[in-house]
């Protein structure tokens, strides 16, 4: 019951598919079918590889390696196997110039529709971006191009005028041609969604601290506070949870420094700010003066210059 049309040239089907309703233990069965010229299936059931459009050529070399209800319409475009994913083919019902030579790994629900995008697994993710990624989660966007996204939930706003799949849609667009494009989101399992606020951002929704440390044994630091880096051990007990309170932990098993390097006579510094006021408070060395400045509700309270 497999299928390739007369007119379509070297395509292969190398096995699987089933007669329409033949197994009353499975539901939706069909042929497995290629559609396009040098296109490939090579088992599963219900699979296409290109597009019913009357043309030999849309979804050119396309791959289907297995699984159920894949397809593969961009032209190059591959699935290697899971269920219900689509690679290229959107929007429908003229796929032929979007989506080519994108890849799908496995999962299911998952649809790349972007030129040279790639979603690895996972379930009910869009990679609607050209050349856009997705590791893996469920439901991400990654909706700008060269966009990466993972996690649950994560979206990266995609162009105007394209909210392809279930993850892109229903969401505010980036108001331009390419989305929201060069961000990396990572949203972490906390159930909303997480959406970027611009282009070429690194954006991650970690609930549970984020950490960055050196080699320090084969396990993770547990986070102390909201934002981690940790290039030793200082001796101090891991702590049973993180404090909500402490933005910047900063951990080290010799001595340890924050450095700000900045030309000569630019200043360098720290900044208390409120709601409405950037610098109500600062500690600040004035490069041009070669001083220490204390600030206080906007006014300079102590300067120290030369150790004085």
């Amino acid at each position: 019951d497999n299928s390739v049309p007369n007119l379509v040239l070297g395509a292969t089907i190398a096995g699987g598919g089933l007669a329409v309703d033949s197994d009353p233990q499975i539901t939706g069965e069909a042929p497995n079918r290629v559609l396009t010229d040098f296109g490939f299936v090579g088992g599963g059931h219900s699979n296409t590889a290109g597009f019913d459009n009357g043309s030999t050529a849309t979804g050119f070399s396309s791959v289907v390696g297995g699984g159920v209800r894949n397809s593969a319409i961009g032209a190059g475009s591959a699935v290697v196997g899971g269920f219900n994913n689509r690679a290229g083919g959107e929007p429908d019902p003229a796929p032929t110039s979007f989506g080519h030579s994108s890849f799908i790994g496995g999962g299911g629900n998952n649809l790349a529709a972007g030129e040279g995008s790639v979603i690895a697994g996972g379930r009910d993710n869009t990679a609607s971006g050209d050349r856009s990624a997705i590791v893996g989660g469920e439901r991400n966007c990654a909706g700008g191009d060269h966009s990466f996204a993972g996690g649950l939930r994560g979206v990266i706003r995609p162009p105007d005028g394209m909210q392809p799949g279930t993850a892109c849609s229903g969401f505010n667009s980036s108001g331009d041609a390419n989305g929201h494009e060069g961000t990396f989101l990572w949203a972490g399992a906390d159930g909303n969604n997480y959406i970027s606020g611009g282009a070429n951002q690194f954006l991650v929704r970690a609930s549970g601290g984020s950490v960055f440390q050196r080699n320090i044994g084969n396990a993770a630091r547990l986070p102390r506070g909201v934002f981690n880096v940790v290039a030793g051990d200082s001796g101090e007990a891991q702590p049973a949870s993180l404090n909500v309170n402490t933005l910047l932990s900063v951990e080290s098993d010799a001595a340890a420094f924050i450095s700000m390097l900045t030309p000569a006579s630019a200043n360098r510094g720290i900044l208390f700010a409120s709601p409405g006021q950037s610098s109500q408070g600062a500690i600040t060395y004035n490069g041009s003066l070669n001083s220490l400045q204390f600030t206080a509700n906007g006014q300079t309270t102590m300067t120290l210059t030369n150790g004085v």
